[in-house]
């Protein structure tokens, strides 16, 4: 199966740097951009199309996937939230600006209320 970026390639780019993932990126003509780690992926891009594709050592492939497609390689729980109707609903708008899934949205902010020493 094909993976699919909903996304520009700007957005890409931004998760790109927001993973802190080093490298080189460029315009191979033909509507197809590259981007290249200094670990060893190759990431190719067809923003018309959404096609998205991975290229290296399996490691460095997988580390990008995860990165840019919010797939993870650790074990996941999955767990149930009660959340404020209006705080559920202003994730989903967020969600569909950012082109990403409201849980994943949800995990990040808990990831980073936990990083920042949780609840006092």
């Amino acid at each position: 199966m094909t993976d699919k970026f909903k996304g520009s390639i700007n957005e890409l780019k931004a998760r790109v740097e927001a993973a802190g993932i080093t490298g080189e990126w460029s315009d191979e003509g033909q509507g197809k951009h590259a981007f290249r780690t200094s670990y060893g992926a190759l990431v190719n891009f067809w923003p018309r199309t959404g096609t998205i594709q991975f290229q290296g050592k399996e490691s460095a492939r997988a580390k990008m996937h995860a990165a840019l497609l919010g797939v993870s390689t650790e074990p996941v729980v999955r767990a149930t939230l009660r959340l404020p109707q209006s705080l559920w609903a202003a994730v989903q708008h967020k969600a569909i600006d950012e082109r990403v899934p409201a849980a994943e949205l949800v995990a990040r902010a808990l990831k980073e209320f936990l990083k920042k020493g949780g609840h006092k």
